[in-house]
Parts: structure tokens; sequence; C-alpha cells
């Protein structure tokens, strides 16, 4: 709600400015002005004054300690650079050294796989896929997956099993 009372004094104030309301004039809210940040390089003037008061001390040692933190901020942001840098040519010459070893193990593949060769059977007990790789000039067996041991242990126990459950049943 608006208070006619005031309208009424502003009113009369701007129609005779010479005449003094009664009550003072509503002013709109105004907000406080803000000082200007002062450099951080640059001493401000509270801290610069000859006082020697323990608030002009106080003033002086929390600056002091501001200007050491940002001090000690700069230089750490400066050193995480740097390891950052080292980091980076570090990891670039392994992915160098990893990528040239790759290389060779490729060539090498490529090279000897006219060498090796694949025999792919059924077992004949559990019916799963064996794989050998051998040697086609000796005919040495490199590689069995998996191996006929381990399927006629599979083999085994899956008997065991049935004959454990049978019995159960």
């Amino acid at each position: 709600m608006v208070n006619l009372d005031k309208a009424n004094a502003v009113l009369q104030v701007i129609v005779n400015p010479q005449a003094t309301p009664q009550e003072p004039l509503p002013r709109p809210h105004l907000r406080p002005v803000q000082k200007p940040v002062s450099k951080p390089n640059k001493v401000p003037k509270s801290v610069t004054t000859n006082n020697s008061g323990p608030r002009s001390q106080a003033n002086l040692r929390n600056y002091v300690a501001e200007k050491e933190r940002r001090a000690y901020v700069e230089k750490f942001i400066a050193d995480q650079k740097e390891i950052q840098k080292q980091t980076d040519v570090a990891m670039k010459r392994m992915v160098e050294d990893a990528t040239e070893k790759l290389k060779k193990l490729a060539e090498y593949i490529a090279d000897n796989t006219h060498l090796m060769a694949r025999d792919y059977r059924v077992h004949e007990a559990t019916g799963r896929v064996t794989v050998k790789i051998y040697d086609s000039v000796t005919g040495e067996i490199i590689r069995e997956v998996p191996g006929v041991e381990f399927l006629d242990r599979v083999h085994k126990m899956e008997e065991l099993m049935g004959v454990i459950f049978d019995k159960l049943i």
C-alpha cells in the first residue's frame, strides 16, 4: 500500500521546492559503493601508513601472508606445468617404443606364420573343439588349446558328477 502522507509530501516538494516537508522523504535503496580492488603487486595505503598501532601491524602481517600464499601457489602451478611437460615427453617415448616393438612382432609373425600349421579336431568324449598349432617343418606341437589331458579330466569329472547325482536322485 502507498502511504498517502509521504506521496503528498513528495508532491509538495516538487510543486513548491522551497517548502520543507514535515517528514523525511523516502529514498530509494542505494547499493553500497564497492571499493576498487588494489593490484596485488602494490602495498595498499592502509598497510603503508606510519601508524605503529596493532591494527596496522595486523594489516601488514595479513598482506605479507597473502603475498607468500600467492607466491607459493604460483610456484606450485609452475612446478605442475613442468611435471606435466616431463610426463608428456616420457609418455611419447613410451608410445614410440611400444609402437616399434609391435611393428617388430608383426613382422616376425608375418615372416614365420608359413612355418606354423593348425589342426582342428573334436574331442570324442566331451564333443569340444581342440586346436593344435605345430611347426610344419619339424612337426613339433607348439600349443594345444584346450589340452587333451584337460579334456580327459573334464570328461572324468562329468562321469563322476553323473554317478553322484544319479545315486542322490
